[in-house]
């Protein structure tokens, strides 16, 4: 019963939430369902089941209302002094997924000029 109510949860936050999902989204939705079944290549593969999946899918962070935290670093703020990095990670806000959440910082054991340690 639990994976149904789910789905149609989600099924329900999509048809809420189509009419502002600019259209190239929702074609890149649909390409990925046709390309799923052009991929496993399987008798009975329902692209436009695969569609509604990954647009449902979609919608899980409007669901349980979380968002995301990102970083970026580049140039002398990164350890090779010419690279770039990036990091998202998932802030679930109140619902069943925010236990044990975990801010971390980390530093160079040595301070130097290059450090950019904030």
């Amino acid at each position: 019963a639990a994976p149904e109510a789910f789905r149609k949860a989600l099924t329900w936050v999509w048809e809420t939430e189509e009419s502002f999902t600019p259209q190239y989204l929702k074609d890149e939705i649909s390409g990925m369902g046709v390309g799923m079944c052009d991929s496993l290549r399987t008798a009975g593969c329902n692209a436009t089941e695969w569609t509604q999946t990954i647009a449902q899918l979609n919608m899980l962070p409007e669901l349980i209302r979380m968002a995301c935290t990102a970083y970026g670093a580049w140039g002398k703020a990164t350890a090779t002094g010419n690279g770039l990095i990036q990091m998202r990670a998932l802030d679930f806000g109140g619902g069943p997924f925010a236990n044990y959440t975990i801010a971390a910082v980390y530093r160079d054991a040595e301070q130097t000029a290059d450090s950019n340690a904030f």
